[in-house]
């Protein structure tokens, strides 16, 4: 078992609006092109740029503000590398996610 302590339903919720925010996100980056071969090709550059700003979180996370975690979180693929970090934040000091 790998998340000993987290509520599964915890998780499945988690990974299920992840799932939902990038569906809805991949619809939106394929609303701005006409041609699939370009939308495809530029979609996954874009969805891989939205997940930059994770490394930036990696480095400032203990000096960022609440403020500025959340603007990150508001693109799903860098909001997918917050949220687990910090549940494996929560996994480690044997606690992990729970709905209380």
């Amino acid at each position: 078992k790998v998340m000993k302590h987290s509520d599964p339903t915890v998780i499945w919720c988690f990974f299920a609006l992840f799932s939902m925010a990038t569906v809805s996100l991949s619809l939106l980056i394929s609303s701005f092109f006409s041609r699939a071969k370009v939308a495809a090709a530029c979609g996954g550059l874009i969805y891989y740029v939205l997940y930059m700003p994770y490394s930036f979180f990696n480095r400032y996370d203990d000096t960022m503000g609440t403020s500025g975690k959340n603007l990150m979180c508001l693109m799903s693929s860098t909001g997918l590398g917050v949220g687990s970090a910090m549940i494996a934040k929560w996994e480690v000091i044997e606690e992990g996610v729970q709905w209380d």
